[in-house]
């Protein structure tokens, strides 16, 4: 369990830009994680280190996936209706109005 958490840990960051899969990947590492760390303290399992390591890299993917998001929706949000103009002058005329 704690092998598997560090493995989706670091599938979380590597996947980070794709915010829905990075993001899943992230919960999933930080909940077997925290599982593998919980039976390792119990004595009921090996692999302490490899559950911190999954714990800490799945909340690393988390949360870049979560700044990723939230870049992304800015983005959108700022330059999105650009997009809907005719021309790709006018759309770079857009984006340079807004980006100013």
């Amino acid at each position: 369990m704690a092998v598997a958490a560090l493995v989706l840990g670091i599938l979380s960051i590597l996947s980070s830009c794709l915010w829905f899969i990075g993001g899943v990947l992230g919960v999933l590492a930080v909940v077997l994680g925290f599982i593998a760390l919980r039976k390792a303290r119990a004595g009921q399992a090996s692999g302490a280190g490899l559950a911190k390591g999954g714990l800490v890299t799945g909340v690393v993917g988390l949360v870049l996936s979560l700044v990723l998001l939230v870049a992304g929706v800015a983005l959108l949000s700022r330059f999105g209706d650009c997009a809907n103009l005719p021309t790709p002058a006018e759309q770079q005329q857009c984006v340079r109005d807004r980006a100013n």
